[in-house]
């Protein structure tokens, strides 16, 4: 038998299709479009990449987005204009916290902008994070902020970290939203990025006490040798 043959004959005996299995997971993030999704949460937003995103995929959802950087939140003010009520954009960083913090602003690159100073290494792998300044930006708890909703966004939530090594702080400072998502997209870096920065295994260890568990890698960035920098990793609520 063909090896096209055998591989139609496994197929059929396990009931999947060659379109399933080739979709990209970061077209499906890896499974959750399917899912009814209402409210997301945005957390480093930066200029809206991920808000696009999940506007598109999730077509009955209300995304908040997370974004302290000035500059920034005035291109989300205008995504929200022209969102038809589904997207707000709130001006201040989420941590362990409330307070103010100096923040790292990336002047070549306000993606990659954090309030963990960065590492030799990711100055070399990421040259254009060398020119830096000092931004004062608030900083409120995620918890602290969903309880001063009307109707806290907890029904059917997605929540989205990307915090570039402050993911730990924000966890820290809201627990009990994000032990009510169904999904926790964040950003996990392999290599010491940030000083202090969590790895794979504490941010694993965390999300495992908000009942998470690791489903996999919506996509993953590496270096010129192969080996991983960093990943979206999709965290699942368990049962």
């Amino acid at each position: 038998m063909s090896m096209k043959h055998l591989a139609t004959a496994f197929l059929a005996k396990f009931d999947l299709h060659i379109e399933r299995l080739s979709k990209h997971p970061k077209e499906t993030l890896l499974g959750l479009t399917s899912e009814n999704v209402r409210n997301v949460l945005d957390i480093g937003a930066n200029t809206g990449q991920f808000a696009r995103v999940a506007l598109n995929r999730f077509p009955r959802a209300k995304i908040w987005c997370f974004e302290p950087l000035p500059a920034e939140y005035k291109l989300l003010k205008g995504m929200e204009q022209g969102s038809d009520g589904r997207m707000t954009a709130l001006n201040f960083a989420l941590g362990a916290k409330q307070g103010v913090v100096n923040m790292h602003f990336h002047s070549e690159h306000s993606p990659s902008s954090s309030l963990m100073p960065t590492t030799g290494m990711c100055e070399e792998l990421f040259p254009q994070t060398r020119a830096q300044t000092s931004v004062p930006v608030e900083v409120r708890t995620l918890d602290g902020v969903c309880a001063e909703f009307p109707t806290p966004p907890l029904e059917d939530l997605v929540i989205k970290i990307d915090v570039q090594g402050y993911e730990a702080e924000v966890i820290a400072g809201g627990r009990k939203t994000i032990a009510a998502a169904k999904a926790v997209i964040v950003e996990i870096s392999f290599d010491e990025l940030y000083k202090g920065a969590p790895t794979f295994e504490d941010l694993s260890k965390l999300l495992g006490e908000t009942g998470h568990r690791f489903a996999g890698a919506i996509e993953q960035f590496t270096a010129g040798d192969g080996h991983v920098i960093f990943m979206d990793a999709l965290f699942k609520k368990l049962g």
